[in-house]
């Protein structure tokens, strides 16, 4: 059977660099940080879904209902509020969507699998996991953040 291609697995096994506008914004991730093997579907999904949760946090965090804090948070002369809020909205469906698909192959008791209905409960679950990480999780998390924070503003900026 054909898996269908993640959005956040794709983060996880190979990502190089996003690059921004401004040099001083470049997105990196090493998929070494990982603290689990990648060999088997079950372990591809849940490396996946632990990648969304980061993502929609991180997206969360990112999108400010006023054109002022956006052009703060991104560095920007001029923010389009309205491109951004279009641009979350279809990213959370998309993480939503694959959340769901990489939530399949969960087992009872496995990590990261709460049901989640909605880009509210991603967010909410993606910034909830920051304090139930296992130790071994902690470099991969603090630098997923990262990634995912940069590569959002990149995106933003790019509007």
């Amino acid at each position: 059977m054909i898996r269908p291609l993640l959005f956040a697995a794709a983060l996880i096994a190979g990502s190089a660099a996003a690059h921004g506008t401004d040099p001083e914004f470049v997105a990196r991730s090493s998929r070494s940080l990982w603290p689990e093997p990648l060999g088997s579907v079950a372990a591809f999904d849940r490396a996946s879904r632990a990648e969304i949760l980061v993502f929609a946090a991180a997206l969360a965090a990112a999108i400010k209902p006023d054109e002022a804090a956006l052009m703060r948070q991104f560095h920007i002369a001029q923010a389009d509020t309205a491109s951004v809020q279009k641009v979350a909205k279809r990213l959370f469906g998309r993480l939503l969507d694959n959340y769901a698909i990489a939530r399949a192959s969960c087992d009872v008791g496995d990590v990261f699998c709460d049901p989640i209905a909605n880009g509210d409960g991603l967010s909410a679950a993606g910034r909830a996991i920051a304090d139930q990480l296992p130790e071994r999780m902690r470099p991969w998390y603090g630098e997923a953040r990262e990634f995912h924070q940069t590569l959002f503003a990149d995106r933003a900026r790019r509007l």
